[in-house]
């Protein structure tokens, strides 16, 4: 078969990358199967922050946060890891004296090989268009 393509157990075929993503691709869910997804790193922050913890040189620190537990003003519409206000989420502690151009960096060990690729998807909420930017880096080993 085509190494770009996943076989659901309906035998229709979704691309490989739709695979493991928190979305229901096949009409079956057999591409979001915990049997077909234990060896992909995900997280949806329900239970924790997945290791996902503040960079050394963050001037801000990351929370977790229920979408509903938050003011509207503050918080996006939905998770969109599980589609409702009930899930929960990163967000900059900010509060009235935070300065523009404060760096928020956070960081985690994914331990994936370089020759086997990597593939990194996540959702990104800013309330206006002034908030500022995201970069995204990566390393190959602690040193880097």
């Amino acid at each position: 078969g085509d190494p770009n393509q996943f076989m659901c157990q309906s035998k229709h075929c979704i691309l490989q990358a739709n695979k493991c993503d928190y979305e229901l691709d096949c009409c079956d869910g057999s591409d979001e199967d915990n049997n077909i997804c234990y060896e992909y790193q995900r997280c949806d922050f329900e239970t924790d922050s997945c290791s996902w913890e503040p960079s050394s040189g963050s001037e801000i620190e990351w929370e977790r946060y229920r979408v509903n537990a938050m003011p509207y003003s503050r918080r996006p519409p939905y998770d969109h890891t599980t589609r409702s206000q009930l899930g929960h989420y990163l967000q900059l502690r900010l509060n009235s004296t935070t300065q523009r151009d404060t760096l928020a960096t956070v960081s985690n060990y994914l331990g994936v090989a370089a020759q086997q690729g990597c593939i990194m998807r996540f959702w990104i909420y800013f309330k206006s268009s002034n908030n500022g930017q995201l970069v995204v880096g990566y390393r190959y080993a602690i040193g880097d």
